[in-house]
């Protein structure tokens, strides 16, 4: 197996790759490794979710997230981080979104992925559709 090319900043309409980026952070890191999986969960309350939608402004979502990329590899030092997240039809238990951070301490490596989560949602402009039985529904504000 070999990923030299992963990029550390993705936005895919295809299916995201978690064995990818863990192995691409192996390879450039050493010490601490911690990754983050979200998924589309099945219900909403008590009715049954099929799908999630994502939908973009890409430029400007890449953008934000190549500033939260490198203020997380400044401030807690990291040697490595991935950010993937899925724009598109996104089918239950698929990866939605991946985080992938090296650092040579497990307290770097923690607190940097939830920093990373915790930015990408407040900040990047990725909109999130549920698609249920009797329609679909933005999750967060309308594009």
């Amino acid at each position: 197996m070999n990923y030299p090319d992963l990029p550390f900043i993705h936005l895919s309409h295809e299916p995201l790759d978690l064995a990818a980026l863990e192995y691409a952070v192996r390879l450039r890191s050493k010490g601490a490794h911690v990754f983050f999986s979200g998924t589309p969960r099945d219900k909403k309350d008590l009715e049954a979710v099929s799908a999630l939608i994502f939908e973009a402004y890409e430029p400007m979502a890449l953008a934000e997230l190549q500033k939260i990329h490198a203020r997380a590899i400044e401030v807690f030092r990291l040697e490595v981080a991935y950010v993937h997240h899925r724009l598109g039809n996104c089918g239950i238990h698929e990866h939605a979104v991946l985080v992938g951070v090296g650092a040579p301490h497990r307290r770097h490596a923690f607190e940097a992925c939830m920093w990373i989560m915790d930015e990408l949602k407040s900040r990047v402009p990725i909109w999130k559709k549920e698609v249920l039985a009797n329609g679909s529904f933005y999750v967060t504000p309308h594009p």
